[in-house]
């Protein structure tokens, strides 16, 4: 038997939803996983340095990686949000 055609000649209702929801749930996550999370254990794991430029140093090394990496989780959370929007607005 044949399919029969969606009347609707708009995309999918869910389109924007599985962008958004690959924002929220995976483009978020996966760089706290793979970059903040290992960089936090190193820096727990380290022992208190004994002077005050070895510490500066160990933050140097520790901080823009992190923030960079919070910045790219953030933004992906922040896109999910209208990308999100937009899929349920398509739902009928």
């Amino acid at each position: 038997m044949p399919r029969a055609s969606h009347p609707c000649p708009r995309p999918p209702p869910s389109a924007g939803l599985p962008a958004g929801g690959r924002g929220a749930t995976g483009r978020g996550p996966a760089p706290t996983a793979v970059v903040n999370v290992p960089l936090n254990e190193r820096l727990d794991r380290a022992a208190g340095p004994p002077d005050a430029a070895e510490a500066a140093a160990l933050w140097a090394a520790y901080a823009p990686r992190w923030t960079r990496r919070n910045h790219v989780r953030a933004l992906a959370a922040t896109l999910s949000v209208p990308l999100t929007g937009a899929g349920l607005l398509l739902l009928p």
